[in-house]
């Protein structure tokens, strides 16, 4: 059980959230457990926040950019492993919540590409 106390000026809001969950007809708890699960998956391992480090050395890649450097690393090879692609975009920071999506594009444009993509 976690307890704990909610600021005098957001008292509105924990009211608010209470009104909707019952219009929703649901539990308060489970709608604060489902909001934390978010936020953990979202800044638990494999952040996308920025480090300081991605200002040195060569700034900030978007998705697609980091998509395409894992698309051109297997274009030269001609065939990958899909274990293989997922633990590189893994590797490369993307959020739990966007993982599959992007091995799905990955793969697909390898496909596209004529690279041989074992399963």
């Amino acid at each position: 059980m976690v307890v704990f106390k909610v600021p005098d000026n957001e008292v509105k809001t924990m009211t608010e959230l209470y009104r909707i969950a019952e219009r929703e007809g649901r539990d308060v708890k489970d709608v604060m457990v489902q909001a934390v699960k978010e936020y953990v998956e979202l800044h638990g391992p494999g952040n996308s926040q920025t480090l300081i480090p991605s200002f040195v050395l060569g700034g900030i890649k978007s998705d697609g950019q980091i998509e395409q450097q894992i698309v051109k690393h297997y274009l030269s090879k001609r065939e990958a492993r899909y274990l293989d692609v997922v633990r590189r975009v893994r590797e490369a920071g993307f959020p739990d919540s966007k993982v599959i999506a992007t091995v799905n594009k990955v793969i697909k444009q390898l496909i596209d590409s004529n690279v041989k993509v074992w399963r």
